[in-house]
């Protein structure tokens, strides 16, 4: 009745008849067609997960507001915790942090890599790590697996997240429109704003709406660049499909990753394929471009030519190349188109992801993260009071190729072996080192909050202080 066929060094049954392999190897994920790419009638695609596993959808009304509460409303309130604490990743100690965080939760890398870890509690635990970080890739609740599904396509998944990155610049935008308003005495939102004036006022005599926004649109157009290369990689990714054809020759043809029944840039495909395009010229590369060629003068004067108010530029770029030798000191050099540095950075290790399969990307990826902290040691670009950014980005440029590494190794043997044992001392070397790799990101930026929450203890007595004065009566402490 069934053919024995050897896998992964284990026998499994495979059906005598071709026709019934689509059913034994799809049937399980609830798909059919080439490489499993199309979900069964009746089933979708999970939106707002990694897995894009189909199933059954009898809610779908009620899961569009369960996609807009789980994907936008905690990005909201992340929104304006940054906006109200100046929280400014793109020139602080954070930054490192946060490219480990980004490489290990975006969705276009996280995906492929799940393919491979077969071990359910190594999957667990790769999906609590990735939730803590995924916060950075715009992902607060992804991990979850809130089984989220809605009457769309696989593309059409992939699509949703883009909106996920073009929100917090909506918010921006939107904020800096109110802002304007207000100087124009609004009368609405003159009186709308009010109680929100005396509580910040109340809270921190400081805070300038204006300068915080601006630290607010760097940090979110840090996050939001890789979210849009992330679209823009799974929009894109192509897969090679080989068959026999009549004549008994071998053929090829290119097809989508995520669905291999769309061929590669056909009718289906080829919108969306325009989108990631576009997405990546307009939302990746050109603002690359600009941080690149901000800090020459004749560049600058190229853009006074033109109408437009460009201190709000020098601003919102001073906010990536603050922390970069400018060269007005004796003996050094203008280094702040470094800035652009660690965008290339993001840009290369997702492209290398694009260009190479799964098991060879994690032997890349370290290749193009130790020419960063090579180029970095050279150049030692940070200014004079800021030389411990570098050493702090450098090594978690290092961790982050340590975890890549040992990633690789753990899912080359999970790929040899049918099931994971103790005995199995290799494995376990592979899979403590990544994540003690993982652990010491988490107790960093563990570290990094309980000195924030130091540094303020003083401001929590000022804030007691003046609460106690307001009821007291004076109207100014």
């Amino acid at each position: 009745m069934y053919n024995q066929g050897r896998v992964n060094y284990s026998y499994v049954h495979l059906p005598k008849n071709a026709s019934e392999l689509n059913e034994f190897v799809c049937g399980r994920y609830n798909r059919i067609g080439t490489l499993c790419g199309k979900c069964r009638d009746g089933h979708y695609p999970l939106a707002y997960s990694f897995d894009m596993n189909c199933v059954e959808c009898p809610n779908r009304k009620t899961n569009w507001w369960k996609f807009v509460l789980a994907a936008f409303l905690p990005l909201t309130a992340f929104y304006f915790f940054v906006l109200f604490f100046k929280i400014n990743i793109t020139s602080s100690y954070m930054q490192g942090y946060v490219l480990y965080s980004q490489v290990v939760s975006m969705p276009a890398l996280a995906r492929r890599l799940l393919m491979y870890i077969a071990n359910y509690h190594l999957r667990t635990a790769y999906k609590i790590i990735g939730s803590l970080c995924g916060i950075w890739n715009l992902d607060v609740l992804r991990f979850l697996d809130l089984g989220i599904c809605q009457e769309i396509t696989s593309l059409q998944t992939i699509v949703l997240d883009l909106a996920i990155g073009v929100y917090p610049i909506l918010l921006m935008v939107l904020t800096y429109i109110f802002i304007n308003l207000y100087d124009h005495n609004t009368r609405p939102l003159v009186y709308f704003w009010k109680p929100f004036k005396a509580a910040f006022g109340l809270l921190d005599r400081s805070f300038d709406i204006r300068t915080s926004l601006i630290d607010a649109f760097a940090t979110f157009f840090l996050l939001s660049n890789v979210k849009f290369l992330s679209v823009s990689y799974d929009l894109l990714l192509p897969v090679q499909v080989y068959q026999i054809n009549s004549t008994g020759h071998l053929t090829h043809s290119w097809r989508l990753y995520y669905d291999a029944t769309v061929p590669y840039f056909g009718e289906t495909h080829l919108p969306y394929a325009l989108l990631g395009i576009l997405v990546v010229a307009l939302l990746v590369l050109l603002p690359l471009l600009l941080l690149i060629l901000y800090p020459f003068r004749w560049f600058q004067r190229i853009l006074n030519l033109l109408p437009f108010r460009w201190y709000i530029l020098h601003t919102f770029m001073d906010a990536f190349q603050g922390c970069y030798k400018n060269g007005t000191e004796p003996g050094t050099h203008d280094y702040r188109w470094f800035a652009s540095v660690f965008f290339i950075l993001r840009f290369l290790l997702v492209l290398v992801g694009f260009l190479s399969s799964e098991s060879s990307y994690p032997f890349f990826a370290p290749c193009v993260l130790v020419l960063t902290t090579v180029f970095l040691l050279q150049f030692q670009p940070f200014k004079d009071n800021l030389k411990s950014n570098i050493n702090i980005n450098i090594t978690f440029c290092i961790i982050l190729s340590l975890n890549h590494v040992c990633t690789l190794g753990t899912c080359m043997i999970g790929t040899q072996i049918e099931v994971f044992t103790r005995t199995n001392n290799l494995y376990f070397f592979f899979s403590i080192i990544n994540f003690v790799a993982a652990f010491m990101t988490i107790v960093y930026i563990t570290i990094i909050i309980l000195h924030w929450i130091y540094n303020r203890r003083n401001f929590s007595v000022e804030l007691f202080r003046r609460v106690e004065a307001r009821l007291a009566g004076y109207a100014e402490v």
